[in-house]
């Protein structure tokens, strides 16, 4: 069973990343553009009635992720910058602008407080959005961090890279605990 919708995005914008709320009928669009689109998702498809609109970046939004409450919205970009969004009010409640070196590729929630980042150099940042400053920084991908995700009940990040290795990190230790060869 699917379903084919049209949603009207700004003329000349093409969506980056994508995700879909925890528990309610919305999708999060991230546009190649630096803005941040969430549509409702009626019964039959996309309705394309836009609930929120932002651009919180200046180049490329490449990823999106509602963290697990549904109540905030991840997104990175390949301006270096990373920021968790208020869905509610539409405004920003934490902000890294030059949260890596290179362009950022992917982001992930790490539970109620945690963001996890990874860049198109391999390297891997963990953020608590309560502090201003990186809590961790994990070195051992050679070529673009693809995606990550996170297991809370064991406190592990997994990472996958272009160079072809897999990698989970411990978030108790601080340090990677296994990497393909």
């Amino acid at each position: 069973m699917g379903f084919s919708t049209e949603i009207k995005c700004p003329s000349g914008a093409v969506a980056f990343g994508l995700d879909f709320h925890p528990s309610e009928r919305l999708l999060a669009a991230g546009l190649i553009s630096g803005q941040l689109r969430i549509f409702r998702v009626g019964e039959g498809g996309c309705s394309g009635k836009r609930e929120l609109a932002a651009r919180p970046h200046t180049e490329a939004c490449r990823s999106v992720r509602f963290d697990p409450a549904g109540t905030h919205l991840l997104s990175c970009s390949s301006d270096c910058s990373v920021q968790r969004r208020d869905i509610e009010s539409n405004q920003p409640v934490w902000r890294m602008r030059r949260a890596h070196d290179s362009s950022i590729n992917v982001c992930v929630p790490l539970g109620p407080h945690g963001v996890g980042t990874g860049d198109d150099d391999g390297i891997v940042h963990v953020w608590d959005v309560r502090q201003k400053g990186r809590i961790m920084r994990f070195v051992e991908h050679a070529d673009l961090v693809n995606d990550l995700h996170f297991s809370l009940d064991k406190l592990q990040l997994a990472c996958c890279s272009s160079d072809g290795h897999l990698s989970v990190y411990d978030l108790r230790k601080g340090r990677l605990e296994a990497r393909s060869d």
